[in-house]
């Protein structure tokens, strides 16, 4: 986030936001390499906090879908948590 915030700073003036998408764990052919269970995939579930399950490859593009479109040019230096509320059980 230091360096998110930093380089937000330094490249506004040019018209380049920086922003972070920190994900939790999303059912992807790498997740799936890693779990190659399904009892293994739902250990791994039972760590989201908030919604108790894997989120799709679509819901982590979702936000970042969003900040390449025209609806964010304002936002800059911030961190999107795209985790199922595993932060906010912390």
């Amino acid at each position: 986030m230091a360096m998110t915030r930093g380089l937000a700073l330094e490249l506004g003036p040019d018209k380049i936001r920086v922003n972070a998408v920190c994900p939790g764990p999303v059912d992807t052919a790498m997740l799936r390499g890693f779990a190659k269970t399904e009892e293994a995939r739902d250990r791994i579930s039972t760590g989201v906090w908030g919604l108790k399950r894997l989120g799709s490859p679509e819901e982590a593009a979702g936000p970042i879908l969003w900040l390449a479109s025209d609806e964010s040019t304002f936002v800059t230096g911030a961190a999107f948590v795209v985790d199922g509320g595993t932060l906010a059980a912390i």
